[in-house]
């Protein structure tokens, strides 16, 4: 085992209970060079990687014009604050695993993102977000 540390700002390192293993995930995840976002399943952002932060910043200027937030502001907040007038029925979409995985291609100033929305499940299997 290496020592890998977790260093995400959303979430302090050294948690107490966290096996090596799971810091090492958590780096690995940090260290990807594709976009991770996760959200629970009240629609709240807890987690960007360091690519999607990365990707954030060089958009700040559209997200502050099309959605009022910058990347600061994403992280611990709702989703729902980027699908405008159709927060209420994708909000109803996500809900239901069935549903995932979902793709759309969402359109933030001049760039389109791909986006893929996969479900979570805890170790019951049950859907968490």
């Amino acid at each position: 085992m290496s020592d890998l540390a977790y260093t995400n700002p959303a979430v302090p390192a050294g948690i107490p209970g966290l096996s090596q293993e799971i810091q090492q995930l958590a780096q690995t995840l940090e260290n990807l060079g594709t976009n991770v976002l996760v959200a629970d399943r009240n629609r709240t952002l807890v987690y960007m990687n360091r690519r999607s932060r990365e990707t954030l910043e060089s958009m700040e200027a559209d997200l502050e014009a099309q959605f009022g937030l910058n990347t600061g502001d994403l992280l611990n907040g709702s989703i729902d604050r980027l699908h405008g007038t159709s927060a209420k029925r994708i909000a109803r979409l996500l809900a239901e695993p069935e549903n995932l995985p979902h793709r759309a291609e969402i359109r933030v100033g001049k760039k389109l993102l791909a986006l893929e929305v996969n479900p979570m499940n805890d170790a019951a299997g049950q859907f968490i977000g």
